[in-house]
């Protein structure tokens, strides 16, 4: 059930950032400098903090990602469902966080991506 529902959450993801960006694409072209600045100022404020409180904390290597990525990727998707049902009128807040749940899959895969190629193996921390 996990692959399908992988699947279905994105979509839902997708449809949710597709009618924000689609009813307030006026309202992003305006601000986008602001909103592009803003997510991704966030995002890598998050992901550093997640690092630094693992290290900090003396985690191994592989608890210090997972410390990373649950600090740093947020529930965009939870965001906007809460936006759409209470604030509809909140063109802002939901154009910030589609662009919130678009960026941190950017991110989040980029990360996991240059993690899988790192040289040393994790198994040498006895993890």
């Amino acid at each position: 059930a996990q692959k399908p529902m992988r699947v279905i959450t994105l979509l839902v993801l997708f449809a949710f950032v597709g009618l924000a960006f689609g009813k307030n694409m006026d309202v992003f072209l305006e601000n986008a400098d602001r909103i592009v600045a803003l997510v991704i100022g966030q995002n890598a404020l998050a992901l550093g903090v997640g690092a630094l409180a693992g290290l900090l904390v003396g985690l191994n290597r592989a608890d210090r990602r997972a410390v990373t990525m649950e600090v740093g990727i947020q529930n965009s998707g939870l965001g906007l469902a809460i936006l759409f049902t209470f604030f509809p009128q909140a063109a802002g807040m939901i154009l910030i966080a589609g662009f919130w749940g678009v960026w941190h899959l950017v991110s989040g895969l980029a990360l996991a991506l240059i993690w899988s190629r790192s040289a040393e193996p994790m198994a040498k921390e006895g993890v």
